[in-house]
Protein backbone atom coordinates (compact mmCIF):
# COMPACT_ATOMS: atom_id res chain seq x y z
CA UNK A 1 0.00 0.00 0.00
CA UNK A 2 2.85 2.38 0.80
CA UNK A 3 4.42 1.53 -2.68
CA UNK A 4 1.16 1.98 -4.45
CA UNK A 5 0.49 5.61 -2.70
CA UNK A 6 4.60 6.77 -3.46
CA UNK A 7 3.53 5.59 -7.32
CA UNK A 8 0.15 7.72 -7.32
CA UNK A 9 1.87 10.57 -5.91
CA UNK A 10 4.78 10.61 -8.82
CA UNK A 11 2.09 10.13 -11.53
CA UNK A 12 -0.20 12.92 -10.11
CA UNK A 13 3.63 15.14 -10.15
CA UNK A 14 4.71 13.89 -13.87
CA UNK A 15 1.87 13.78 -15.26
CA UNK A 16 -0.09 16.85 -13.53
CA UNK A 17 -3.50 15.10 -13.74
CA UNK A 18 -5.42 13.24 -10.62
CA UNK A 19 -4.79 9.10 -9.74
CA UNK A 20 -7.77 7.52 -7.78
CA UNK A 21 -6.48 4.76 -5.75
CA UNK A 22 -8.80 1.37 -5.11
CA UNK A 23 -8.90 -0.81 -2.55
CA UNK A 24 -8.60 -4.12 -4.08
CA UNK A 25 -8.74 -6.73 -1.10
CA UNK A 26 -11.92 -8.22 -2.00
CA UNK A 27 -12.03 -8.00 -5.60
CA UNK A 28 -10.20 -11.28 -6.34
CA UNK A 29 -12.91 -13.32 -3.45
CA UNK A 30 -15.91 -11.52 -5.64
CA UNK A 31 -14.08 -12.34 -9.06
CA UNK A 32 -13.79 -15.93 -7.94
CA UNK A 33 -17.61 -15.98 -6.44
CA UNK A 34 -18.88 -14.63 -9.77
CA UNK A 35 -17.04 -17.20 -11.76
CA UNK A 36 -18.25 -20.36 -9.40
CA UNK A 37 -22.04 -19.19 -9.57
CA UNK A 38 -21.35 -18.48 -13.22
CA UNK A 39 -20.93 -22.17 -13.71
CA UNK A 40 -17.17 -21.93 -14.47
CA UNK A 41 -14.85 -24.88 -14.35
CA UNK A 42 -12.00 -24.52 -11.53
CA UNK A 43 -9.41 -23.94 -14.61
CA UNK A 44 -11.72 -21.42 -16.37
CA UNK A 45 -12.26 -19.04 -12.93
CA UNK A 46 -7.99 -19.87 -12.32
CA UNK A 47 -7.59 -18.14 -16.05
CA UNK A 48 -10.57 -15.42 -15.71
CA UNK A 49 -9.67 -14.48 -12.39
CA UNK A 50 -7.56 -11.65 -12.63
CA UNK A 51 -9.43 -10.01 -15.52
CA UNK A 52 -12.99 -10.40 -13.34
CA UNK A 53 -11.29 -8.83 -10.67
CA UNK A 54 -9.67 -5.67 -12.87
CA UNK A 55 -13.76 -5.46 -14.10
CA UNK A 56 -15.18 -5.04 -10.78
CA UNK A 57 -12.45 -2.45 -9.72
CA UNK A 58 -13.09 -0.57 -12.75
CA UNK A 59 -16.89 -0.91 -12.31
CA UNK A 60 -16.05 0.63 -8.40
CA UNK A 61 -14.32 3.34 -10.17
CA UNK A 62 -16.78 4.50 -12.68
CA UNK A 63 -20.11 3.82 -10.03
CA UNK A 64 -18.38 5.94 -7.69
CA UNK A 65 -17.68 8.75 -10.71
CA UNK A 66 -21.51 8.55 -12.09
CA UNK A 67 -22.73 9.70 -8.47
CA UNK A 68 -20.24 11.98 -8.31
CA UNK A 69 -18.02 10.72 -5.25
CA UNK A 70 -14.94 8.88 -5.28
CA UNK A 71 -14.76 5.37 -5.31
CA UNK A 72 -13.25 4.83 -1.38
CA UNK A 73 -15.98 6.90 0.12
Amino acid sequence: AKEARRLASELRRLTRRPVTLQDERLTSVAAERALREGGRRRSERRRLADQVAATLILQTYLDSARRGGRPDE
